[in-house]
């Protein structure tokens, strides 16, 4: 368990701690009964504060692409969530994140190319982890044929054999964990918590992901 993760397990405690010193004091108001309130609320907010640092070192860095939908054409509201999907782009890996987002906004151009109204995939993680956001993820996306209500794309650059960073994999795990925070900006702030992820290929024939599905289907995670 991460320090972050002992931390926030810490202040859950710490809440239902000063929760219950409340009660105890509406049921029988004394002056120690106060004290008390009074200490676990400093607990409370000391972990907070932990949290709030360690939670600010362990976020990856973000970066707005700022996409434009094609001119004359319009995103549609994304429906209720009902899983991730991840890809690959069938195309180089990036070595720095410079070449990742030169890489995306060439696939926004030729996703327009083909009629789409921009990007499809509302995420995309470079190889040093840096979490780039393409189409707003409250829009329906164009990444998997005729799946796309509900289901919230995201890339990493490579193609069969490429297998991903462990800065990718930390970076998804994050972005599980955390996209309905404010840490992202409105238009991508969605709860991914407790979706299903998949691969590509588990909605049809392709061989999209390749090597990222076993990061992807992991959340993350080492097993």
């Amino acid at each position: 368990m991460s320090v972050l993760s002992r931390w926030k397990a810490r202040l859950r405690v710490r809440r239902n701690l000063l929760r219950a010193a409340r009660r105890r004091h509406e049921a029988n108001p004394t002056p120690e009964s106060r004290r008390v309130i009074d200490d676990r609320k400093e607990q409370v907010a000391y972990a907070e504060r932990v949290v709030e640092r360690h939670d600010r070192d362990d976020r990856p860095r973000i970066v707005n692409l700022d996409l434009k939908p094609r001119e004359g054409s319009q995103l549609s509201p994304q429906g209720t969530l009902r899983a991730v999907t991840g890809h690959y782009t069938a195309g180089p890996v990036d070595q720095t994140d410079e070449q990742c987002e030169a890489l995306l906004r060439g696939y926004d151009r030729a996703h327009k190319a083909k009629g789409w109204t921009m990007l499809g995939y509302a995420f995309a993680i470079s190889r040093a982890g840096t979490i780039y956001l393409g189409r707003p993820a409250t829009a329906i996306g164009a990444h998997v044929l005729n799946q796309n209500s509900g289901n919230v794309g995201i890339v990493c650059n490579g193609t069969t054999g490429d297998r991903p960073t462990a800065a990718q994999a930390r970076s998804l795990r994050w972005l599980l964990a955390n996209a309905h925070t404010d840490a992202l900006p409105k238009a991508w702030r969605v709860d991914l918590r407790g979706l299903p992820v998949k691969g590509h290929n588990d909605w049809m024939a392709t061989a999209c992901p390749g090597s990222f599905k076993r990061m992807y289907t992991s959340k993350g995670t080492k097993r």
